[in-house]
């Protein structure tokens, strides 16, 4: 045996192993080498060459010169590199070659690195991970994008060829032969002599470099198996027929996977109805799910990846609004779908499980695989893929979704892609049939693409697809947001066929696509022929119209820049032709006629049930082809004009009208209603709007016009009826010093408040708070009762934290539809009210809050009404999602949490969804928590606080226990216990990370409105905050509270 420590021939230590390289004469012993991952392996070693390997199609020959340097370049015989050797300064010399694995280089010495799937033993290597250094001896070495895996296998007896060092071409080579090394084992909860779960079986010690095999026996299975474990694992059901893998007692999931490369083959997962507990169907949440991720982003993804194979996935009569999944992807590094079945329950019964979600996932593949069977009320969609990190692959091939029916929210479909940064997506050769929605934009498929930070364009390839007897709202088939101008977009080569939606024009059955932003060259002249482009090859029998493109809002109040159609050519293929065609629209006449009944009501322009933004198009810079000149005849537009009546209001300008309320006055016959402009950068007025149309009020266009009073009145506006819009204008109270109520106005610079028929959009607007010493309960904005919300771009300033102040922000009673709060900040406020400085109050059914962008700086909460900086109370179903937000410097002084505080009161079983993440909270103060405090009477809730980052927060409790969040649960779902409920709470707060030293997040949880709570604890966030991400205003507001 060779001393492994030792360098015989130099007297140098080279990585514990290098005696194994040096010596005159090729050593061909065996030697046991350590190494991190399982037991040592004996393998053979050589000086001189390390082994050739085959690299998928091309033989790649090298030599790893261990020699004196120094060292000759030597090339591969590989056509795509040629990479000389580098000497190192000190010692043997190595032939370093960087491995490329997307993300970081890894530098591998002695070895090209194997990007594909092919297996490739090599002998005598050292390998760094870059993550962590791992010593391997004979290692694989894959190179999946972002992962590096190095795995130890046994090399050849075969010896290495001797190479000399100034040898420029090698001498002839050896394709090794890899054959799978596993450790096999048998699970059967009836057989003697196998092991009874599969969790026996994985705490079973395999030496085997190929990880675990294990075979069911039984035709069916009763186990809820956990995986943390860094292995291959391949689980195969009974050859003969799929295994049925089910649950007789409550739990929260069949499989849960967070560490580990699992394969799952041939077997059928059950949800199953429970007679005789109070939780009436399990598993509860999902039937599987993978979550693993190392720190706050999700991007590093521990070896973690979930391969379905020939699987069958089956769903239960059961609907009690809480969202559930059959398979739920939360993090992992690749997942892969093949040949395998999604059942519904069929069209004709509500179910509240989603079939398939994916999110944080670096590379997916779904092929060969059908959806089908499912009318559902859940959040969710069929199948949804998410995408929040760069450089990942979507690949939907050959795939069917079939009888699938939404009544839920707007962004429903049977395919929905929602990337929030850079995406490279292929949707190609799947069919899309009998896919309705009830109130979605669109029933097949739908995309939004997110402007990422960077600008970097996304890439979409949806061709060679067939929609047939699809409907939604705007469209049957495909709805397009852009909010990206440079993404990449291809529909080539589908047909479109039976689609329908619910406008009266019949403009978009097929497509519908909306541009937020508009990529450069695109004008109202070209713009038919760069959609006609996008559809190159395309075919409907739709007639005139069927793609329909909008550039601007969706926005009902504002009038979009360019809008029209295009027509594709006829389709050939006719679909009567097809009888299972013919089956399916039947089955769907049914569902399409519920919807159209329920839906009645929603006029031509029906986004005005949503003010999101979402995608489309790019000049197609991938097509290698212009579009020709003459290819307009293929091409059918109609643009829209402007239907607006136009006025402008000046105090000061003669021939123009002197308010706003004699200009709304006029009879306006225009469908777009009123647009007015405000000349003066000084406006007076008090206008009452009690009118059933959309009005515009823009200030001047090179400063903010200001408007308030000279004269005594309870608000500057107050909106009753109508659709107003404010655009550009500063909004301020005044001190009056001749009349007995020395601030106006005296309630609030604008009120809503009316049930019918009102909304309110603010774009680019300020509002000034004033110093009141009489103390009145005042508002910047106050919403007894409104349809919609939404406000971008917009400033709400106070009076600075060292003198208290009476005036809320914003305060919203009611709200029917939705309250969309975008890139507003909030600053410089120290409360004394009734409410909050953002308070929001969500009584409705189906409501949604979205806060994105927003910036919360410098709040103080002084009384026991004021209890965070943002506060959302909800008693029955709401949407709520706050993301990418910062919340930093705020403070209360009486009870709750510096920064956030929500209270979920819904009793009703009706469920509640609240998605907080990627928000900062910095340097906030509070009682029981210093940024999130969250009280909860609700079963039905389904939380998350993923991906934020917690910085110098501080509360008043003991050690400071919950600094960071206080989670308050007094009526917890029935199959919580001591035994699950830190896995729980780790699984709300994936990739958010804290300073905190420990126990961060504490909870207190509740069964049956219990006096002391049942389940209590605390949990720590990984700690990966370098001093340096600390801001300077943060730092700074540290030192102020000190």
């Amino acid at each position: 045996m060779i001393d492994q420590g030792r360098h015989q021939g130099h007297g140098t230590v080279l990585h514990d192993y290098s005696s194994i390289f040096i010596g005159s004469q090729i050593n061909t012993s065996s030697v046991t080498v350590p190494y991190r991952a399982t037991q040592a392996v004996s393998y053979r070693a050589a000086r001189g060459c390390a082994i050739p390997q085959n690299m998928g199609r091309v033989i790649v020959s090298y030599c790893a010169a261990l020699a004196v340097p120094p060292c000759n370049a030597v090339p591969y015989r590989a056509t795509w590199a040629v990479l000389p050797c580098h000497p190192v300064q000190h010692g043997p010399c190595y032939r370093a070659i960087p491995c490329n694995t997307g993300r970081a280089t890894v530098q591998c010495r002695v070895i090209p690195c194997n990007t594909g799937r092919v297996t490739v033993p090599y002998c005598a290597i050292t390998c760094n991970t870059g993550r962590a250094s791992v010593q391997c001896r004979a290692i694989l070495c894959r190179t999946d994008r972002a992962t590096v895996q190095c795995r130890v296998i046994p090399c050849s007896t075969v010896p290495c060829p001797q190479c000399r060092p100034d040898q420029t071409q090698p001498d002839p080579i050896w394709v090794i032969p890899n054959k799978k090394q596993v450790c096999k084992y048998n699970v059967s909860q009836t057989i003697v002599g196998s092991y009874q779960t599969v969790a026996k079986a994985l705490n079973q010690t395999c030496s085997q470099t190929d990880g675990y095999e294990i075979t069911l026996l039984d035709s069916e299975h009763i186990e809820f198996l956990k995986i943390n474990k860094s292995s291959s694992i391949l689980i195969n059901g009974s050859k003969r027929n799929p295994t049925i893998w089910q649950l007789n007692t409550s739990d929260y999931g069949i499989i849960d996977l967070y560490k580990g490369n699992l394969t799952l083959k041939n077997i059928e997962f059950h949800f199953v109805l429970l007679k005789y507990t109070k939780s009436s169907i399990s598993p509860n949440i999902f039937l599987i799910r993978v979550s693993n991720t190392d720190d706050q982003s999700g991007l590093n993804v521990i070896s973690t990846s979930l391969t379905l194979n020939k699987c069958i996935f089956q769903s239960v009569a059961y609907n009690d609004n809480n969202q559930m999944y059959q398979v739920l992807i939360q993090s992992a590094n690749r997942f892969e779908v093949d040949n395998c079945v999604f059942k519904g329950i069929g069209m004709t019964e509500e179910s509240c499980i989603q079939l398939l979600f994916v999110n944080l996932v670096e590379e997916i593949v779904i092929k060969n695989t059908k959806f089908q069977d499912l009318q559902t009320n859940s959040l969710g969609n069929a199948l949804t893929l998410y995408g929040q990190r760069k450089y990942r692959s979507f690949v939907i091939y050959n795939c069917e979704f079939i009888n699938l029916t939404y009544t839920g929210q707007l962004q429903c479909a049977s395919l929905a892609i929602m990337c929030e940064n850079v995406v490279k997506a292929k949707i190609s050769g799947n069919k899309f049939l009998n896919c309705t929605s009830v109130t979605s934009l669109t029933g097949a498929l739908y995309i939004h693409d997110w402007k990422n930070v960077d600008g970097t364009p996304s890439e979409y390839a949806i061709e060679g697809n067939t929609f047939i007897n699809n409907t939604g709202n705007l469209s049957g088939a495909i709805f397009v947001q852009q909010d990206n101008e440079f993404s990449k977009f291809s529909f080539r080569n589908n047909k479109f066929s039976q689609n329908l939606n619910n406008q009266s024009t019949g403009l978009g059955k097929d497509s519908f696509m909306n541009v937020s932003n508009t990529p450069d060259g695109w004008t109202k002249e070209n713009i038919a022929l760069k959609i006609g482009a996008l559809f190159k090859g395309s075919q409907t029998d739709a007639g005139n119209g069927s793609v329909y493109y909008m550039m601007g809002s969706l926005d009902p109040e504002v009038e979009p820049a360019i809008t029209g159609d295009v027509s594709l050519p006829e389709l050939r293929d006719k679909w009567w032709q097809n009888t299972y065609i013919i089956i399916g629209i039947v089955v769907g006449l049914v569902v399409l006629i519920a919807a159209i009944v329920s839906i009645i009501f929603i006029k031509d322009f029906a986004p005005r049930k949503m003010n999101l933004v979402f995608l489309l198009v790019f000049e197609l810079t991938l097509a290698q082809t212009s579009v020709p000149l003459n290819s307009e005849s293929a091409y059918k537009h109609s643009s829209s004009n402007e239907a607006v009546c136009k006025y402008n209001v000046s105090q000061a300008v003669s021939g123009s009208f002197h308010t706003v309320a004699d200009a709304i006055n006029q009879t306006c016959s225009e469908t777009d209603g009123y647009e007015i402009t405000l000349l003066d950068s000084e406006h007076i007025e008090s206008l009452k709007i009690s009118k059933k149309s959309a009005i515009l009020i823009k200030g001047n266009n090179e400063i903010p016009t200001i408007w308030q009073l000279d004269s005594p009145h309870k608000e500057l506006i107050n909106l009753k009826q109508g659709y107003l819009t404010l655009e550009n204008i500063e909004f301020r109270f005044v001190s009056l010093k001749l009349w007995y109520s020395m601030i106006q106005p005296s309630y609030q610079l604008i009120y809503v408040g009316n049930d019918s028929f009102s909304s309110l959009t603010l774009n680019q607007c300020t509002f000034q708070s004033i110093s009141d010493k009489y103390g009145y309960i005042m508002y910047q904005i106050l919403i007894d009762q409104v349809d919609r919300v939404q406000i971008t771009d917009t400033h709400f300033i106070g009076i600075g934290t060292q003198e208290k102040s009476n005036i809320t922000m914003i305060a919203v009673i009611n709200f029917n539809e939705y309250v969309i709060l975008q890139r507003c900040k909030f600053e410089n406020i120290s409360v004394n009210s009734l409410h909050e400085p953002v308070w929001l109050s969500a009584h409705q059914p189906k409501q949604q809050i979205i806060i994105q962008d927003c910036e919360f700086i410098s709040i103080v909460c002084n009384n026991n009404n004021c209890k965070a900086a943002l506060a959302i109370w909800d008693r029955n179903e709401l949407v709520a999602e706050i993301t990418g937000n910062k919340f930093t410097n705020c403070k209360t002084v009486v009870h709750g949490a510096g920064a956030l505080y929500i209270t979920d009161e819904n009793e009703i079983n009706a469920h509640s969804y609240y998605s907080i993440k990627n928000n900062t909270f910095g340097a906030n103060h509070g009682i029981q928590s210093g940024a999130v405090y969250l009280s909860s009477k609700n079963p039905q809730f389904n939380y998350s606080f993923n991906n934020n980052r917690y910085i110098s927060n501080k509360n008043t409790q003991k050690k400071g226990v919950g600094q960071d969040t206080y989670l308050n649960i007094t009526n917890a779902p029935y199959d919580w216990s001591k035994d699950n409920i830190t896995d729980i709470m780790e699984g709300f707060f994936n990739g958010s990370v804290s300073d905190a030293k420990k126990d961060s997040i504490h909870y207190e949880v509740y069964k049956n409105y219990l006096i002391r709570p049942e389940l209590s604890g605390s949990i720590t966030l990984p700690n990966k905050i370098n001093n340096g991400e600390r801001s300077k205003d943060i730092r700074r507001n540290e030192e102020q509270f000190q």
